[in-house]
């Protein structure tokens, strides 16, 4: 995997994170504004507000994580990707 196909792939990844945690945090605010919603956390059904804000929070989190995934600057990547191919070359080499 050369480094721009690695940068291509971890930014695509964060790409696909972001679109999943704002779907959540879509959900998760609709879910907040109906007072019949049911939110299950750990097999404990509840229509209250608390489980409905820790949803949300856990998608914001998320949301963050995927931000920093996306916004990582080329030299930190092409870091990551040396430091990643040295060691698979390490790993695989001293198996042969």
């Amino acid at each position: 995997m050369t480094e721009s196909e690695f940068r291509r792939s971890w930014r695509g990844l964060g790409i696909a994170m972001l679109l999943m945690a704002l779907g959540f945090i879509y959900m998760g605010f609709d879910a907040l504004a109906d007072p019949d919603a049911v939110v299950t956390i750990n097999h404990v059904s509840s229509t209250g507000i608390e489980p409905k804000l820790q949803f949300i929070r856990g998608a914001i989190v998320a949301a963050g994580v995927s931000l920093l995934l996306v916004m990582t600057p080329t030299a930190w990547l092409n870091r990551i990707h040396r430091w990643r191919e040295e060691r698979l070359a390490a790993e695989f080499d001293s198996r042969a």
